[in-house]
């Protein structure tokens, strides 16, 4: 019985894993890397081009629409004072 409850925790906690303990303060200069980022107009994209940018990284958008990749790029030219190209 004693193992039953063991192996029962056992796998509450792998499917439950802590909190990453990573931030965006840790992330290091990025000068002169190249990132390419797909779904860049929104969501999760939207902010890894940010926090790529603010980190000297040169980001490259891929989108599926010119035009909202051309305005995340406006927003996050204005935003970072950085440059960005979509692709």
């Amino acid at each position: 019985m004693g193992a039953t409850i063991s192996n029962l925790l056992m796998a509450a906690s792998q499917g439950f894993p802590p909190r990453p303990t990573f931030s965006v303060e840790q992330i290091p200069d990025l000068t002169e890397r190249v990132a390419l980022v797909t779904g860049d107009n929104s969501g999760i994209g939207y902010e890894t081009c940010k926090r790529l940018l603010e980190h000297n990284a040169r980001v490259y958008l891929a989108a599926r629409s010119k035009e909202k990749a051309d305005a995340a790029i406006t927003s996050l030219k204005a935003e970072t004072e950085k440059q960005s190209s979509s692709s």
